[in-house]
Protein backbone atom coordinates (compact mmCIF):
# COMPACT_ATOMS: atom_id res chain seq x y z
CA UNK A 1 0.00 0.00 0.00
CA UNK A 2 1.80 3.41 -0.97
CA UNK A 3 1.37 6.18 1.33
CA UNK A 4 0.83 9.90 0.86
CA UNK A 5 4.27 11.62 0.72
CA UNK A 6 3.33 15.12 -1.05
CA UNK A 7 1.05 17.58 -2.63
CA UNK A 8 2.09 19.61 -5.85
CA UNK A 9 3.73 23.08 -4.32
CA UNK A 10 4.77 21.95 -1.07
CA UNK A 11 7.69 22.89 0.87
CA UNK A 12 8.88 21.22 3.92
CA UNK A 13 9.39 23.99 6.81
CA UNK A 14 8.02 22.68 9.73
CA UNK A 15 10.68 23.94 12.74
CA UNK A 16 11.27 27.52 10.68
CA UNK A 17 7.92 29.18 8.85
CA UNK A 18 9.11 32.24 8.16
CA UNK A 19 7.34 35.64 7.70
CA UNK A 20 3.55 34.27 7.89
CA UNK A 21 2.53 37.33 6.53
CA UNK A 22 4.06 36.17 2.67
CA UNK A 23 2.22 34.04 0.89
CA UNK A 24 3.79 30.51 0.94
CA UNK A 25 2.69 29.57 -2.86
CA UNK A 26 5.11 30.95 -5.17
CA UNK A 27 4.69 28.54 -7.80
CA UNK A 28 0.80 30.87 -8.27
CA UNK A 29 1.67 34.10 -7.04
CA UNK A 30 2.05 35.23 -10.59
CA UNK A 31 -1.29 33.84 -11.52
CA UNK A 32 -2.83 37.06 -9.39
CA UNK A 33 -5.78 34.57 -8.90
CA UNK A 34 -8.87 36.20 -6.84
CA UNK A 35 -8.76 35.60 -3.29
CA UNK A 36 -10.98 35.20 -0.27
CA UNK A 37 -10.81 38.41 2.22
CA UNK A 38 -12.80 39.24 5.16
CA UNK A 39 -12.76 42.34 7.64
CA UNK A 40 -10.91 42.13 11.01
CA UNK A 41 -14.57 41.48 12.87
CA UNK A 42 -15.33 38.43 11.16
CA UNK A 43 -12.00 36.64 12.34
CA UNK A 44 -12.53 33.74 15.72
CA UNK A 45 -11.23 35.60 18.49
CA UNK A 46 -7.73 34.19 19.22
CA UNK A 47 -8.32 33.05 22.58
CA UNK A 48 -11.83 30.71 21.57
CA UNK A 49 -9.51 28.57 19.14
CA UNK A 50 -7.53 25.42 20.42
CA UNK A 51 -3.88 26.29 21.42
CA UNK A 52 -2.61 24.83 18.25
CA UNK A 53 -4.54 27.16 16.18
CA UNK A 54 -3.52 30.03 18.39
CA UNK A 55 -0.04 29.54 17.49
CA UNK A 56 -0.91 29.40 13.81
CA UNK A 57 -2.94 32.82 13.92
CA UNK A 58 -0.64 34.67 15.73
CA UNK A 59 1.74 33.93 13.26
CA UNK A 60 -0.49 35.00 10.21
CA UNK A 61 -1.32 37.95 11.75
CA UNK A 62 -1.52 41.03 10.58
CA UNK A 63 -2.67 40.36 7.34
CA UNK A 64 -4.75 37.00 7.35
CA UNK A 65 -7.52 36.05 9.71
CA UNK A 66 -8.40 32.80 10.89
CA UNK A 67 -12.38 32.05 10.74
CA UNK A 68 -13.70 28.60 12.39
CA UNK A 69 -16.76 27.64 10.39
CA UNK A 70 -17.57 24.75 12.68
CA UNK A 71 -16.88 20.99 13.18
CA UNK A 72 -18.93 17.58 14.11
CA UNK A 73 -17.40 16.32 10.66
CA UNK A 74 -18.46 19.25 9.24
CA UNK A 75 -15.53 21.34 9.63
CA UNK A 76 -14.17 20.54 6.20
CA UNK A 77 -17.51 21.00 3.82
CA UNK A 78 -17.99 24.11 5.97
CA UNK A 79 -14.70 25.58 5.56
CA UNK A 80 -14.42 24.95 1.67
CA UNK A 81 -17.93 26.30 0.80
CA UNK A 82 -17.29 29.56 3.00
CA UNK A 83 -14.10 30.39 1.31
CA UNK A 84 -15.87 29.48 -2.35
CA UNK A 85 -18.44 31.76 -1.83
CA UNK A 86 -16.22 34.23 -0.43
CA UNK A 87 -14.70 34.24 -4.49
CA UNK A 88 -18.19 33.70 -5.75
CA UNK A 89 -17.51 30.24 -6.83
CA UNK A 90 -20.51 28.13 -5.14
CA UNK A 91 -23.62 28.88 -2.51
CA UNK A 92 -23.83 25.98 -1.86
CA UNK A 93 -23.78 24.79 2.13
CA UNK A 94 -21.76 21.80 3.54
CA UNK A 95 -24.18 19.02 2.95
CA UNK A 96 -24.94 20.63 -0.69
CA UNK A 97 -20.96 20.44 -1.41
CA UNK A 98 -20.47 16.58 -0.18
CA UNK A 99 -23.51 16.06 -2.44
CA UNK A 100 -21.42 17.14 -4.89
CA UNK A 101 -18.52 15.79 -4.93
CA UNK A 102 -19.59 12.48 -3.88
CA UNK A 103 -21.50 12.62 -7.28
CA UNK A 104 -18.53 14.32 -8.58
CA UNK A 105 -16.49 11.32 -7.56
CA UNK A 106 -19.05 8.87 -9.57
CA UNK A 107 -18.08 9.52 -12.73
CA UNK A 108 -15.06 7.12 -14.21
CA UNK A 109 -13.66 9.92 -16.50
CA UNK A 110 -13.57 12.14 -12.73
CA UNK A 111 -11.72 8.59 -10.97
CA UNK A 112 -8.83 8.08 -13.85
CA UNK A 113 -8.37 12.01 -13.42
CA UNK A 114 -4.61 12.46 -12.54
CA UNK A 115 -4.62 14.76 -8.63
CA UNK A 116 -2.19 16.82 -7.42
CA UNK A 117 -0.83 14.91 -4.54
CA UNK A 118 2.10 12.61 -5.04
CA UNK A 119 2.41 8.73 -3.43
CA UNK A 120 5.69 7.90 -2.25
CA UNK A 121 6.93 6.73 -5.51
CA UNK A 122 7.05 10.48 -6.35
CA UNK A 123 4.11 9.62 -9.03
CA UNK A 124 0.98 11.78 -9.18
CA UNK A 125 -1.77 9.27 -7.98
CA UNK A 126 -5.20 9.19 -9.54
CA UNK A 127 -8.57 9.99 -8.48
CA UNK A 128 -9.32 6.28 -7.56
CA UNK A 129 -5.78 5.74 -6.03
CA UNK A 130 -5.97 8.59 -4.27
CA UNK A 131 -9.47 7.79 -2.46
CA UNK A 132 -8.14 4.44 -1.85
CA UNK A 133 -5.59 5.22 -0.01
CA UNK A 134 -7.55 7.42 1.89
CA UNK A 135 -10.20 5.36 3.24
CA UNK A 136 -7.60 2.40 3.73
CA UNK A 137 -6.22 5.03 6.32
CA UNK A 138 -9.84 5.36 8.21
CA UNK A 139 -10.43 4.24 11.61
CA UNK A 140 -12.18 1.30 11.71
CA UNK A 141 -15.55 2.79 13.16
CA UNK A 142 -15.40 5.54 10.61
CA UNK A 143 -16.50 2.19 8.27
CA UNK A 144 -19.46 1.59 10.10
CA UNK A 145 -18.70 -2.13 9.19
CA UNK A 146 -17.90 -2.01 5.22
CA UNK A 147 -14.73 -3.09 3.54
CA UNK A 148 -12.86 0.04 2.42
CA UNK A 149 -13.44 0.66 -1.38
CA UNK A 150 -14.79 3.75 -3.72
CA UNK A 151 -17.88 2.65 -3.08
CA UNK A 152 -17.58 3.36 0.53
CA UNK A 153 -15.90 6.24 0.24
CA UNK A 154 -18.54 8.31 -1.72
CA UNK A 155 -21.76 6.32 0.56
CA UNK A 156 -20.01 7.57 3.44
CA UNK A 157 -18.76 10.66 2.52
CA UNK A 158 -22.52 12.47 2.25
CA UNK A 159 -23.22 11.53 6.07
CA UNK A 160 -22.79 14.91 8.08
CA UNK A 161 -20.72 13.23 10.66
CA UNK A 162 -18.08 11.86 8.06
CA UNK A 163 -14.61 13.87 8.86
CA UNK A 164 -13.62 14.77 5.22
CA UNK A 165 -9.86 14.15 3.79
CA UNK A 166 -7.21 15.14 1.26
CA UNK A 167 -9.52 13.15 -1.58
CA UNK A 168 -12.86 15.33 -0.41
CA UNK A 169 -10.64 18.41 -0.90
CA UNK A 170 -8.32 17.66 -4.37
CA UNK A 171 -12.37 16.67 -5.72
CA UNK A 172 -13.53 20.07 -4.48
CA UNK A 173 -10.84 21.55 -6.18
CA UNK A 174 -11.67 20.05 -8.94
CA UNK A 175 -15.19 20.55 -9.22
CA UNK A 176 -14.93 23.90 -8.40
CA UNK A 177 -11.51 24.50 -10.65
CA UNK A 178 -9.56 26.22 -7.52
CA UNK A 179 -6.19 25.80 -6.37
CA UNK A 180 -6.83 24.71 -2.47
CA UNK A 181 -3.33 25.97 -0.46
CA UNK A 182 -2.87 23.44 3.24
CA UNK A 183 -0.72 25.47 6.21
CA UNK A 184 -0.94 22.42 8.48
CA UNK A 185 -0.14 22.48 12.95
CA UNK A 186 0.02 19.74 15.34
CA UNK A 187 -0.73 19.34 18.95
CA UNK A 188 3.45 20.36 19.71
CA UNK A 189 2.38 23.69 17.51
CA UNK A 190 5.05 23.13 14.62
CA UNK A 191 3.62 24.49 11.52
CA UNK A 192 4.39 23.87 8.23
CA UNK A 193 3.30 24.26 4.15
CA UNK A 194 1.61 20.98 3.50
CA UNK A 195 1.68 22.37 -0.24
CA UNK A 196 -1.21 23.23 -2.92
CA UNK A 197 -3.96 21.05 -4.16
CA UNK A 198 -4.79 22.29 -7.79
CA UNK A 199 -8.20 20.95 -10.32
CA UNK A 200 -6.89 17.71 -11.61
CA UNK A 201 -5.09 17.07 -14.86
CA UNK A 202 -2.38 19.86 -14.56
CA UNK A 203 -5.65 22.67 -15.14
CA UNK A 204 -5.16 25.81 -14.17
CA UNK A 205 -7.69 26.82 -11.38
CA UNK A 206 -9.46 30.36 -11.45
CA UNK A 207 -9.23 31.49 -7.66
CA UNK A 208 -6.78 30.38 -4.73
CA UNK A 209 -8.58 29.73 -1.34
CA UNK A 210 -6.51 28.57 2.08
CA UNK A 211 -7.39 26.49 4.58
CA UNK A 212 -5.87 26.02 8.49
CA UNK A 213 -5.09 21.90 8.93
CA UNK A 214 -4.78 21.53 12.57
CA UNK A 215 -2.95 17.87 11.91
CA UNK A 216 -5.42 15.28 12.15
CA UNK A 217 -7.93 17.27 14.13
CA UNK A 218 -9.52 20.35 12.48
CA UNK A 219 -9.91 22.56 9.01
CA UNK A 220 -10.82 26.60 9.46
CA UNK A 221 -10.44 28.97 7.17
CA UNK A 222 -7.68 31.64 5.82
CA UNK A 223 -8.59 34.71 4.74
CA UNK A 224 -6.91 38.35 3.77
CA UNK A 225 -7.52 40.60 6.06
CA UNK A 226 -9.99 43.82 4.48
CA UNK A 227 -10.57 46.89 5.88
CA UNK A 228 -13.71 47.67 7.28
CA UNK A 229 -14.88 49.45 3.89
CA UNK A 230 -14.69 46.25 2.28
CA UNK A 231 -17.07 44.71 5.06
CA UNK A 232 -19.40 42.83 2.20
CA UNK A 233 -18.55 39.09 0.88
CA UNK A 234 -18.64 39.10 -2.57
CA UNK A 235 -21.94 36.92 -3.34
CA UNK A 236 -23.04 34.92 -6.46
CA UNK A 237 -24.95 36.49 -9.01
CA UNK A 238 -28.43 34.42 -8.58
CA UNK A 239 -30.07 36.14 -11.56
CA UNK A 240 -29.84 38.87 -14.56
CA UNK A 241 -30.08 41.83 -12.44
CA UNK A 242 -26.08 41.75 -11.27
CA UNK A 243 -25.10 44.27 -9.31
CA UNK A 244 -21.83 45.88 -8.05
CA UNK A 245 -22.11 44.00 -4.84
CA UNK A 246 -22.49 40.46 -6.50
CA UNK A 247 -19.51 40.24 -8.75
CA UNK A 248 -16.30 39.58 -8.21
CA UNK A 249 -14.20 42.04 -10.72
CA UNK A 250 -10.91 41.06 -9.99
CA UNK A 251 -8.81 40.08 -6.71
CA UNK A 252 -8.67 43.73 -5.51
CA UNK A 253 -11.39 43.40 -3.33
CA UNK A 254 -9.79 40.23 -1.33
CA UNK A 255 -6.52 42.72 -1.47
CA UNK A 256 -8.25 45.43 0.23
CA UNK A 257 -8.06 48.01 -2.59
CA UNK A 258 -10.60 50.74 -2.91
CA UNK A 259 -13.38 50.28 -6.01
CA UNK A 260 -12.77 53.41 -8.27
CA UNK A 261 -15.92 55.49 -8.01
CA UNK A 262 -15.44 56.82 -11.35
CA UNK A 263 -14.64 55.64 -15.01
CA UNK A 264 -14.28 58.92 -16.79
CA UNK A 265 -10.61 59.13 -17.43
CA UNK A 266 -11.04 55.59 -19.20
CA UNK A 267 -11.15 56.34 -23.37
CA UNK A 268 -12.49 53.71 -25.49
CA UNK A 269 -10.86 51.76 -27.05
CA UNK A 270 -9.18 50.11 -24.17
CA UNK A 271 -5.58 48.41 -24.69
CA UNK A 272 -4.50 46.96 -21.59
CA UNK A 273 -5.89 44.61 -19.12
CA UNK A 274 -5.59 46.92 -16.02
CA UNK A 275 -7.60 49.24 -17.89
CA UNK A 276 -10.50 46.68 -18.04
CA UNK A 277 -9.86 46.35 -13.84
CA UNK A 278 -10.51 49.62 -13.74
CA UNK A 279 -13.54 49.54 -15.38
CA UNK A 280 -14.96 46.74 -13.55
CA UNK A 281 -14.53 48.20 -10.48
CA UNK A 282 -16.25 51.62 -11.14
CA UNK A 283 -19.70 51.94 -11.16
CA UNK A 284 -20.34 51.42 -14.83
CA UNK A 285 -18.47 48.50 -14.97
CA UNK A 286 -19.75 46.05 -17.67
CA UNK A 287 -21.43 42.65 -16.38
CA UNK A 288 -21.21 40.57 -19.79
CA UNK A 289 -18.48 39.85 -22.26
CA UNK A 290 -18.89 40.03 -26.25
CA UNK A 291 -15.62 38.21 -27.73
CA UNK A 292 -14.15 38.51 -30.88
CA UNK A 293 -16.83 41.19 -31.73
CA UNK A 294 -15.32 44.45 -33.55
CA UNK A 295 -19.11 45.08 -35.20
CA UNK A 296 -20.62 46.02 -32.07
CA UNK A 297 -23.70 43.95 -33.37
CA UNK A 298 -24.46 41.72 -30.25
CA UNK A 299 -23.19 44.28 -27.63
CA UNK A 300 -25.49 46.50 -29.29
CA UNK A 301 -28.36 44.46 -28.91
CA UNK A 302 -27.63 43.88 -25.10
CA UNK A 303 -27.39 47.44 -24.72
CA UNK A 304 -31.28 48.29 -26.26
CA UNK A 305 -32.22 46.16 -22.76
CA UNK A 306 -30.49 47.59 -20.41
CA UNK A 307 -27.68 45.44 -20.39
CA UNK A 308 -23.44 47.09 -19.61
CA UNK A 309 -21.13 44.83 -22.28
CA UNK A 310 -17.94 45.21 -23.10
CA UNK A 311 -16.72 44.05 -26.75
CA UNK A 312 -13.65 42.70 -27.46
CA UNK A 313 -11.47 42.19 -30.54
CA UNK A 314 -7.60 42.77 -32.12
CA UNK A 315 -9.60 45.11 -34.48
CA UNK A 316 -11.45 48.50 -33.30
CA UNK A 317 -14.95 48.64 -32.92
CA UNK A 318 -17.16 49.86 -36.15
CA UNK A 319 -19.60 51.60 -33.39
CA UNK A 320 -16.95 52.85 -30.59
CA UNK A 321 -18.69 52.58 -27.53
CA UNK A 322 -17.65 50.17 -24.44
CA UNK A 323 -14.56 48.18 -26.87
CA UNK A 324 -11.13 46.59 -25.61
CA UNK A 325 -8.73 46.46 -28.45
CA UNK A 326 -6.35 43.56 -28.58
CA UNK A 327 -6.22 40.07 -27.44
CA UNK A 328 -9.42 38.60 -25.94
CA UNK A 329 -7.97 35.65 -24.00
CA UNK A 330 -6.90 37.72 -21.01
CA UNK A 331 -10.19 39.14 -20.40
CA UNK A 332 -12.10 35.51 -19.93
CA UNK A 333 -11.27 35.02 -16.75
CA UNK A 334 -10.15 38.63 -15.26
CA UNK A 335 -14.27 38.27 -13.56
CA UNK A 336 -17.07 36.28 -13.02
CA UNK A 337 -19.18 37.47 -15.99
CA UNK A 338 -22.84 37.33 -15.73
CA UNK A 339 -22.38 35.99 -19.59
CA UNK A 340 -20.66 35.72 -21.94
CA UNK A 341 -20.72 35.69 -25.22
CA UNK A 342 -18.04 33.93 -27.50
CA UNK A 343 -17.34 34.21 -31.46
CA UNK A 344 -13.89 32.85 -31.81
CA UNK A 345 -12.52 32.57 -35.89
CA UNK A 346 -13.98 29.21 -37.71
CA UNK A 347 -11.96 29.70 -40.91
CA UNK A 348 -9.09 27.44 -40.29
CA UNK A 349 -11.59 24.52 -39.36
CA UNK A 350 -14.79 25.00 -41.66
CA UNK A 351 -15.77 21.10 -42.83
CA UNK A 352 -17.46 22.68 -45.61
CA UNK A 353 -13.67 24.14 -47.06
CA UNK A 354 -13.23 21.11 -49.05
CA UNK A 355 -10.04 22.64 -51.07
CA UNK A 356 -8.04 23.28 -48.04
CA UNK A 357 -9.47 21.57 -44.74
CA UNK A 358 -7.22 18.80 -45.61
CA UNK A 359 -4.03 21.09 -45.70
CA UNK A 360 -4.99 23.31 -42.76
CA UNK A 361 -5.54 19.89 -40.36
CA UNK A 362 -1.62 19.04 -41.81
CA UNK A 363 0.01 21.86 -40.69
CA UNK A 364 -1.74 22.75 -37.83
CA UNK A 365 -3.79 25.82 -38.68
CA UNK A 366 -7.01 23.75 -38.08
CA UNK A 367 -5.44 22.30 -34.48
CA UNK A 368 -5.15 25.85 -33.93
CA UNK A 369 -8.28 27.13 -34.21
CA UNK A 370 -10.08 24.18 -32.05
CA UNK A 371 -7.92 25.08 -29.64
CA UNK A 372 -8.80 28.53 -29.73
CA UNK A 373 -12.71 27.03 -29.52
CA UNK A 374 -11.20 24.73 -26.59
CA UNK A 375 -9.55 27.69 -24.55
CA UNK A 376 -12.73 29.92 -24.68
CA UNK A 377 -15.13 26.87 -22.94
CA UNK A 378 -12.90 26.03 -20.30
CA UNK A 379 -10.83 28.77 -19.45
CA UNK A 380 -14.12 31.31 -19.09
CA UNK A 381 -15.15 32.04 -15.58
CA UNK A 382 -19.22 33.08 -16.25
CA UNK A 383 -22.53 31.71 -15.05
CA UNK A 384 -23.56 30.75 -19.03
CA UNK A 385 -21.28 30.46 -21.78
CA UNK A 386 -22.56 30.91 -25.29
CA UNK A 387 -19.45 30.01 -28.23
CA UNK A 388 -20.39 30.13 -31.54
CA UNK A 389 -19.20 28.16 -34.26
CA UNK A 390 -20.61 27.10 -37.84
CA UNK A 391 -20.30 23.70 -38.79
CA UNK A 392 -16.37 23.12 -38.12
CA UNK A 393 -14.43 20.12 -37.36
CA UNK A 394 -14.20 21.19 -33.65
CA UNK A 395 -17.00 18.89 -32.36
CA UNK A 396 -15.71 15.93 -34.00
CA UNK A 397 -12.79 16.46 -31.54
CA UNK A 398 -14.40 18.00 -28.17
CA UNK A 399 -15.35 15.54 -25.44
CA UNK A 400 -17.83 17.23 -23.36
CA UNK A 401 -17.31 14.04 -20.44
CA UNK A 402 -14.06 14.78 -20.14
CA UNK A 403 -15.54 18.37 -18.50
CA UNK A 404 -17.68 16.99 -16.13
CA UNK A 405 -17.88 21.20 -14.42
CA UNK A 406 -19.55 21.83 -18.12
CA UNK A 407 -22.97 21.31 -19.28
CA UNK A 408 -23.29 21.73 -22.89
CA UNK A 409 -26.32 22.06 -24.80
CA UNK A 410 -25.63 22.74 -28.52
CA UNK A 411 -28.12 24.49 -30.67
CA UNK A 412 -28.97 26.53 -34.00
CA UNK A 413 -30.36 29.80 -34.92
CA UNK A 414 -33.78 27.94 -36.66
CA UNK A 415 -34.05 26.46 -33.24
CA UNK A 416 -35.47 29.58 -32.20
CA UNK A 417 -37.48 30.82 -34.94
CA UNK A 418 -35.16 32.00 -37.95
CA UNK A 419 -34.89 30.57 -41.04
CA UNK A 420 -30.89 30.29 -41.54
CA UNK A 421 -29.31 27.47 -39.59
Amino acid sequence: MPTLTGIRGGRAIRAAFGDAARPLYPHLAHLDLPQPGSVCATATPVAMLPPPLRTLAKMLQPSRLIIDCGGMGQCGPNTLVYLLGLIALTDDDGLSLRAAVASHASRPNVLSSISSVFGDNDCPLTIQQLIELNIAHWPSYALQGRQPSVDTWRSLIVQAETWTDVAFTQLVSDLHNVHVHLIAVDDLSHVWDMGTISPCNGRAGVGLVEIGVWFNRHFVAIVNALPAASAEPIELPTDANVTDKGRLADDSAARGEPASSDDSKLSYPLTTPDEVRRLLRSPNAPTILVGFEFSGAMRSALEATGKVALSADERDCTIGGMHYRGDVRPLLNITVWERAYLFPPCYQQLRGDLDCIASKIDDGRAFWGCAMVLLCIVLTTTLMLFVEQPDTIFNDVFDAEAYPQITVHEFRTSHYGDSPR
